[in-house]
């Protein structure tokens, strides 16, 4: 949406794509580790999910969202926002909204999650805390 009418944003935003991917594949990994004994496996898939996504934002934070404000309309981001959330798969979503709200300041949270109503994001923020904390206990 950003590259169609900003051509030039290609070069801050092109190397998030290659990001994206690793961060999928070791969202596979996470899914894909085995629950038993000890959860070395999982234990491991989860911190290497929570470290790509930490560096992936102190990546893409300075370079989308000042894209995002120069480019997208607020029509446009409410209608893309909404796109994602409807085919966004549910699994996981409590640590996308804990990572941003980690890393993220009030208002770029607020940008990207303003649209969830507020039970919801608290729901998912306590899921989040919760597997945060269990990890960290863990390692």
């Amino acid at each position: 949406m950003i590259l169609a009418k900003a051509p030039e944003a290609v070069d801050p935003l092109g190397g998030l794509s290659d990001e994206h991917d690793r961060l999928d594949a070791a969202l596979d990994a996470l899914a894909a580790a085995p629950i038993d004994g000890e959860r070395v496996a999982l234990i491991e898939a989860a911190i290497a999910v929570r470290d790509l996504v930490h560096l992936h934002l102190e990546h893409e934070e300075p370079a989308l969202f000042p894209a995002l404000r120069d480019h997208v309309s607020e029509d446009a981001w409410a209608d893309f926002s909404q796109r994602v959330i409807a085919t966004t798969p549910p699994v996981g979503m409590h640590l996308l909204v804990g990572f941003l709200e980690q890393v993220g300041t009030p208002e770029e949270v607020e940008i990207i999650l303003g649209d969830m109503p507020a039970p919801v994001r608290t729901a998912l923020r306590e899921h989040a805390q919760a597997t945060f904390d269990m990890l960290n206990a863990a390692g």
